[in-house]
């Protein structure tokens, strides 16, 4: 077995093609072994400042994939590998065929009341035969989260995609992962939107250029302006060159995220 995993600025990535990533988590489902999956972008370095439990996510979660084509160019500048960029909206896509294809049954927990019975509606359109859970949206209040987690390990689904906020996706599936048993997790954030039709993922031409996070954006600008637009600037303008600068001056000495921001480490995921 490789050795997968990849460290930015104390950061975990994990290295995986999608077609192996597919693999392990079809394995996972028939064998009834919860493995969960997240996903590390460039924004949400810079978001660390805000939400220091991200480092903590990258190392309690089973997989953390490169949400983004940055994080491959950022790993370069470090002399690490990434082979793929396995981002989490196609992980949810691979699990979507993948249920329809062997049955399995899936599970859309997150978004609006409507947001998640349209994406329901659209799934079943394409996929007639998918075996689609009742969703659940994601506006509960926190003192129902119990009552969600029992709904969930109730309708026993093979896949549960979560499409919720940071950092409220993440820390349901780490408190609740081992008591809903569900074999697959995906912390896909805004994927039920784009089931929805309510956004759209970006063009391919524009993912390689490593500017999804720039489409996003556009498509929602007052949403995700502090957490898309300021984050991606405050990463190329202060942690980019502070932690390129470090690296030039002092090669041998690993640089943390934390020391950029000046933040503890958070216990709030614990």
């Amino acid at each position: 077995m490789p050795e997968r995993r990849r460290d930015l600025l104390g950061v975990r990535v994990d290295d995986w093609t999608m077609p192996e990533l597919v693999e392990v988590l079809d394995y996972a489902i028939v064998n009834r072994i919860p493995v969960h999956v997240w996903g590390i972008s460039i924004p949400m370095l810079s978001l660390v400042r805000k939400f220091p439990e991200i480092v903590d996510f990258s190392q309690q979660f089973d997989i953390v994939v490169p949400d983004g084509a940055g994080m491959h160019f950022f790993a370069r500048f470090f002399g690490q590998r990434i082979r793929a960029h396995v981002g989490l909206p196609y992980v949810a896509h691979e699990m979507i065929e993948l249920a329809a294809r062997k049955g399995y049954k899936l599970l859309l927990l997150g978004a609006t009341p409507e947001v998640n019975a349209e994406a329901g509606r659209r799934l079943l359109a394409q996929y007639p035969a998918l075996n689609l859970c009742p969703g659940i949206d994601g506006y509960y209040r926190p003192e129902a989260e119990a009552d969600v987690a029992q709904r969930v390990r109730d309708m026993k689904p093979d896949i549960v995609l979560v499409g919720m906020s940071l950092p409220k996706k993440e820390l349901f599936l780490l408190r609740w992962k081992d008591f809903m048993q569900v074999p697959v997790g995906v912390a896909c954030g805004g994927y039920l939107d784009v089931l929805a039709g309510k956004t759209s993922l970006a063009p391919k031409i524009v993912e390689r250029l490593a500017l999804s996070w720039l489409w996003r954006f556009v498509q929602e600008p007052k949403r995700l302006f502090s957490n898309i637009l300021v984050s991606q600037l405050l990463f190329l303008f202060y942690i980019f060159p502070v932690a390129m600068i470090s690296r030039i001056r002092a090669p041998d000495r690993s640089i943390h995220v934390y020391d950029l921001f000046h933040v503890a480490r958070c216990a709030r995921c614990k």
